[in-house]
């Protein structure tokens, strides 16, 4: 979501991140990047086609990213790279989207991600690999009806839920 090392104006650049929530504040804990504060930017309102309605064409709204077109038209963000092959010719860089583009939508299953739980593993940790928040857990608990997050059974597999 953010534009440390593209060089495009603010408007037309977005990340490609599973964590791109924030919406239309300035950041200045960018220290990491040595740069300047950034923006992050407000994802747009509009309708994105979903189930029966695809495939479908749909225009890039400011704040658009592949991820969080994804997780409205199929309910997961891990279908961004359907969205990606579908449009590599309108599409350069799956990490930048410009606002106006004309994208089609296809008509595809919802990505199931599932992760088969190894000794020593937590629900932190699983979150962080796979939605790249640790903050994400009880989403991926409530998603596999565990009660207690600290403990879970080696060998168990779990349905990845980040949205």
């Amino acid at each position: 979501m953010f534009c440390h090392h593209l060089i495009v104006p603010q408007e037309i650049c977005f990340y490609l991140s599973p964590y791109s929530t924030i919406s239309g504040k300035k950041f200045l804990n960018n220290s990491k990047f040595g740069q300047s504060p950034i923006y992050a930017l407000e994802i747009s309102d509009t309708e994105v086609p979903t189930g029966d309605q695809l495939p479908a064409e749909y225009v890039v709204k400011k704040g658009n990213s592949l991820w969080n077109i994804s997780e409205q038209a199929y309910g997961s963000g891990y279908n961004w790279v359907d969205v990606y092959a579908a449009n590599k010719t309108v599409i350069k860089n799956p990490d930048v989207l410009l606002a106006g583009s004309k994208i089609t939508l296809p008509k595809v299953e919802k990505k199931e991600i599932t992760y088969q739980v190894k000794k020593g593993d937590n629900l932190w940790n699983i979150a962080a690999a796979y939605c790249g928040s640790g903050f994400s857990y009880p989403k991926i608990a409530s998603a596999n009806q565990i009660k207690d997050a600290g403990v879970i059974d080696p060998g168990k597999i779990l349905e990845i839920v980040c949205n």
